[in-house]
Parts: C-alpha cells; structure tokens; sequence
C-alpha cells in the first residue's frame, strides 16, 4: 500500500468521525491543522492533527438516553 493510499483512508475515516459526533450532537471548536506555533501542543498531545469537540453531557443525555436504556 502506498503511502497516498494511507492517507487518503485516513483522511476519509477522519471525516466519517467528524460527521458521526456532529450528528451525534458535538460541535467543532478548535481545528488542529498545524499552521500555527499555538498547534504544536495539541499535535504532541493528539498525535497528530485533528478536530477537537465539544458537547453538553445534558443535552446529549436527554437526546440520546432512552435509545441506550435496555427495553423491557
């Protein structure tokens, strides 16, 4: 496998993540793309780059928690 190939599964199974949690009821508030100096921590952190995001529990809970509570 090349490395053009690696990259691009990657980069397709990023946007798959990214689109999963946005409909899951996250928000984007911080992309990590490495242009800037102030990216290099979250890069060493992260590994990488990426998207960080954001959710309140409350509402994700009230959205989602009877599609997660076992049925009788």
């Amino acid at each position: 496998m090349d490395s053009s190939n690696t990259f691009l599964k990657l980069f397709f199974h990023f946007c798959q993540l990214v689109r999963f949690y946005t409909r899951m009821g996250f928000k984007a508030v911080h992309e990590v793309d490495g242009s800037s100096i102030s990216d290099l921590g979250h890069m060493l952190v992260w590994g990488g780059r990426g998207t960080r995001m954001d959710a309140n529990i409350e509402e994700l809970l009230i959205k989602w928690g009877k599609r997660f509570r076992p049925q009788d």
